[in-house]
């Protein structure tokens, strides 16, 4: 008798379980078409063990060909955040959803600079990102089932970080040259794992407000969805072309790499008073050279009443774009996370949108005892 107990408390734990991981979390595929779709499409998407959504991944290869289905494998990019937030004109961010609630669990992060494409994916609290798959090109290329559904075997990119246990977050890069329209719909389809429920979800990075309809029609068996794969439109980000600069003082400066940053450059200080200032563009490592790279001149002035004065000027032949300044009691300035940045996009005073200048002028109430000064412009002749 107690064995018997025993087995139908059994299994009422087991559904129990397994309608925690269904509550409408996703859509209903009907029963019909379950044979004929990728296995991440299973009802409500929640029950499935993570044997049964793991694709064998070719290890070493990065690849064009897997099987019989092309498509390139994409591994995690070690580039760094500083160069990621110096990326070409803005960035187009999208919320990971998951259902018809449109459950957040993550978000998709897009750039671009002259030669690539950069996708950042971030899961959120307690969630790791098992696959992601994409398909980028024009708009209407996204392959599908004939029941309607995408057919995730077919898209065009690939990653597997479930190799590592889940990732929380990965940058990867797809080279401009094998994107052949300037406008083009990404599918960003990742697999999600949630460690808090313990299940996985199936989810889509599109417009959060972006209302879509998830009705169906019955014909000869199958069920047609209409607008079920959510994507998003993005378009190349121009590129201006200018060299970026940075203030130098030969005597305090401090190169940005002797404190462990990956991107040259210099924090100034700390002064006291005045101080002069080159500008220095296009240097190899921190080594610059005075009649190649000197393109102009920052100066800093106080008046009797210690408000201060902050100039930048470019040399004859040059024009200035946009200037970023931080001056400030400390080396470096602080990003929203508290951390020290050298990204010149976190600086607190900007002059963005200048139109071509021959110089640019800050004006301060006051400054510290002992600042320390970075002074960026981008600059071209």
């Amino acid at each position: 008798m107690k064995k018997n107990y025993l087995w139908s408390y059994s299994l009422v734990a087991l559904f129990l379980l397994f309608t925690a991981c269904n509550t409408s979390e996703d859509e209903v595929i009907p029963e019909s078409n379950k044979v004929n779709l990728e296995p991440d499409f299973f009802e409500k998407d929640g029950s499935m063990e993570e044997s049964d959504i793991e694709e064998e991944a070719p290890e070493g290869v990065d690849a064009k060909t897997y099987g019989y289905y092309n498509y390139t494998l994409l591994k995690p990019s070690k580039i760094s955040q500083e160069k990621i937030d110096a990326m070409c004109g803005e960035a187009t961010t999208k919320s990971l959803l998951v259902g018809y609630k449109k459950k957040k669990v993550g978000e998709v992060k897009v750039m671009n600079d002259d030669e690539n494409l950069y996708l950042t994916f971030t899961a959120d609290q307690y969630k790791y990102m098992k696959k992601v798959y994409l398909n980028i090109g024009a708009k209407g290329s996204t392959p599908f089932y004939s029941n309607g559904f995408p057919n995730l075997r077919k898209f065009n990119y690939k990653a597997f970080p479930y190799y590592f246990g889940g990732t929380k977050k990965a940058t990867y890069v797809i080279p401009l040259a094998d994107i052949d329209v300037d406008c083009f719909e990404i599918v960003a389809y990742s697999k999600v794992y949630d460690s808090a429920s313990r299940c996985f979800y199936t989810s889509f990075a599109y417009d959060q407000n972006l209302t879509q309809t998830y009705s169906y029609s019955y014909y000869s068996g199958c069920y047609y969805y209409n607008e079920w794969v959510r994507s998003f439109e993005y378009c190349k980000q121009e590129c201006n072309n200018y060299d970026t600069a940075f203030a130098r003082c030969d005597e305090s400066a401090n190169c940005f790499t002797n404190d462990g940053f990956s991107e040259w450059g210099w924090t100034n200080g700390p002064y006291p008073d005045r101080f002069d200032f080159h500008l220095y563009t296009n240097v190899d490592g921190c080594d610059a050279n005075e009649e190649e790279d000197f393109v102009g001149v920052v100066s800093v002035r106080f008046n009797e009443d210690k408000s201060a004065i902050v100039r930048i000027v470019s040399k004859t032949d040059y024009i200035i774009h946009d200037t970023q300044l931080y001056i400030g009691s400390e080396k470096y300035p602080l990003d929203e996370n508290g951390n020290a940045t050298i990204n010149p996009a976190k600086y607190p005073y900007q002059h963005t949108e200048l139109g071509g200048v021959t110089s640019d002028v800050y004006y301060f109430d006051s400054l510290p005892e002992d600042y320390y000064l970075i002074a960026h412009a981008n600059v071209s002749k």
